[in-house]
């Protein structure tokens, strides 16, 4: 946890420094300490993007980050203005927080998010491709052809390359924690806004109402809490923009769209919001909607040379459209096959029984969902129909509506492709919440209790297995051990690390056309782990090549050349 801690500051005083370099770059002012954290990460984001696709993101990539990051500070040291430099304006930020909060609950909050953060992942996706994929960033960037070793490699998210990009791994292995950083600069943001309480600023300073289930997400490297946080920040500027044009505002609205998008894909239809804004008002400059263009079509070269490279699918996960086909091209069997699974996921059965199944079907086993997944279903469900409620209601602004109808716009696309609860979950929440406030405009003291009691409960139910059991079946969400180290350093990245029976097989030279590592005993066909590169179970691979005809291979020796598929037998 203090180890955690320490990282959590680092990557504050990486990204403050950052965020001062593109305020400059991006001509923006009057904004507040977080916001210049946020924008830095945006910054890291882009340099680090372009890096990973021709070198790895290890100690070279670090040194230049933490000289980037110093020259930021020392621009603004040089050049002074009246803006406040770091340390005042954290005071002013700290003076603002404690005004609203005891510093007990400020206290609680930061090492509460860093025990959580410091814990063991119990997403089966962390073992399956998490890991994996920031290390195959950590020590070789952007890899061609990746998806054809392991089918879920094929994602690379954005955040994946920004958590490597900030996981310093040449120094220390367990720093997988950034998701805990977004949670931390998120909570302190909701804190440090107006004092008024109308509506917009009643949602702002509610967002730890949902720290229970941050605290769920905080432990892995996963993309869905960042995303979380991010769209929660947008729907709060994109009210504000609604109502008054800031060319501050604007940019930074574009910036925090734009890296919500290039972390989960899922999130495009975010994009529509400042094209609604550009649409409804008369103050718009158009200097500003070019900047915004410009950066939007940066963001699209990044998705599609990055989806490129990992699987010769420029438009992926869409699978029609492929002009060049590369000798390293993920087999359409394979991304029909990785699809089906992602869908399968969503009710609980074997992928191929999909097909028997009418959307009725589909609807019964996804709301009717064994442990945890099943009462996410329910919320899910729950939170569509008030939104769906909540449209005729003529109290409910316009610009409120805008946002649910995006919402409801989106889940749609999700019911009749991959109906999870998380990936519901960036625009569903705080969609809903900002509903309900519009609706009940709840007093301050309300707001502030339910502030206070759901920071203790969500730590409370996020540590304690004990409490998680009647709502789960994952044997590792039911864990409530708590190990003395833990307080101190952080546990290892897998599960299966921390339990002490991790054992693979290491492969001693060049076969087959594939050399990789194995993990023994293993009844789970995608897992990964921790292992060293390259990784993936034999009878995954066996598999594929029994079920498809096709053998996955290494395009040379050196594994920076990537994987291909050959057909046997053709």
């Amino acid at each position: 946890m203090l180890v955690v801690l320490f990282y959590f500051l680092t990557c504050i005083l990486l990204s403050y420094g950052h965020g001062l370099l593109w305020k400059r770059l991006l001509q923006v002012q009057r904004i507040e300490f977080t916001l210049i954290c946020f924008l830095g990460l945006f910054g890291i984001q882009v340099v680090s993007t372009v890096w990973s696709f021709f070198y790895d993101l290890s100690l070279v990539w670090s040194i230049f980050l933490i000289l980037t990051a110093l020259s930021g500070y020392t621009i603004r040291l040089v050049n002074g203005s009246s803006e406040t430099f770091f340390l005042s304006q954290y005071l002013a930020f700290s003076k603002t927080i404690f005004s609203t909060i005891p510093i007990v609950i400020f206290a609680l909050v930061g090492l509460s998010i860093a025990y959580v953060s410091s814990g063991a992942p119990y997403f089966i996706d962390n073992d399956s491709y998490y890991i994996q994929t920031i290390k195959w960033l950590d020590e070789y960037g952007l890899v061609k052809g990746l998806s054809n070793l392991h089918p879920f490699l094929s994602q690379q998210s954005g955040f994946h390359i920004l958590q490597s990009a900030l996981n310093f791994d040449y120094f220390y292995s367990r720093f997988n924690d950034l998701s805990g950083v977004y949670l931390l600069l998120g909570f302190l943001w909701s804190l440090s806004g107006s004092r008024d309480w109308n509506p917009s600023e009643v949602y702002r300073k509610s967002f730890a109402v949902l720290f229970g289930l941050g605290y769920l997400f905080a432990s892995a490297p996963s993309p869905d809490l960042p995303v979380f946080v991010l769209t929660y920040i947008v729907i709060y500027y994109f009210l504000r923009l609604y109502d008054k044009y800031d060319r501050h505002l604007w940019s930074l609205l574009t910036c925090l769209i734009l890296q919500v998008i290039l972390f989960k894909v899922i999130a495009a239809l975010l994009i529509l919001l400042p094209v609604i804004l550009i649409a409804r008002s008369k103050f718009w400059k158009s200097k500003s909607v070019v900047v915004a263009i410009s950066l939007g079509l940066l963001f699209a070269i990044f998705y599609i040379a990055k989806s490129y490279v990992v699987s010769g699918l420029p438009l992926y996960p869409l699978t029609a459209w492929s002009p060049l086909e590369p000798d390293w091209q993920w087999p359409q069997e394979l991304a029909d096959l990785y699809t089906k699974l992602t869908e399968s996921q969503s009710y609980g059965v074997y992928y191929k029984n999909l097909s028997d199944l009418s959307f009725w079907g589909k609807f019964q086993l996804w709301v009717n969902h064994a442990g945890m997944e099943g009462w996410f279903n329910k919320l899910t469900l729950f939170c569509l129909i008030l939104q769906v409620l909540a449209l005729f209601l003529p109290r409910i602004p316009g610009k409120i509506k805008w946002i649910l109808s995006i919402c409801l716009l989106q889940s749609a696309i999700l019911f009749l492709t991959a109906p999870q609860f998380r990936f519901f979950a960036g625009i569903l929440i705080p969609s809903t919440l900002l509903g309900i406030i519009h609706c009940v405009k709840p007093h301050r003291w309300v707001v502030v209790s339910t502030v206070s009691t759901a920071i203790i409960a969500g730590f409370v139910f996020a540590v304690l297995g004990t409490l998680r059991n009647p709502f789960t079946d994952n044997a590792l969400m039911r864990n409530d051990t708590v190990e003395t180290s833990h307080f101190v350093s952080p546990l290892p990245n897998a599960r299966k690390e921390v339990d002490g029976v991790l054992r693979f097989r290491d492969p001693d030279s060049y076969r087959d056309g594939l050399k990789h590592h194995h993990a023994e005993n293993e009844d789970f066909i995608f897992a990964t782990y921790d292992l060293p590169l390259p990784a993936a179970q034999t009878e995954l691979l066996d598999w594929i090549e029994n079920e498809y005809n096709i053998k996955v291979v290494q395009r040379s020796e050196d594994l920076k050349d990537g994987f291909k598929v050959i057909y046997i037998n053709r």
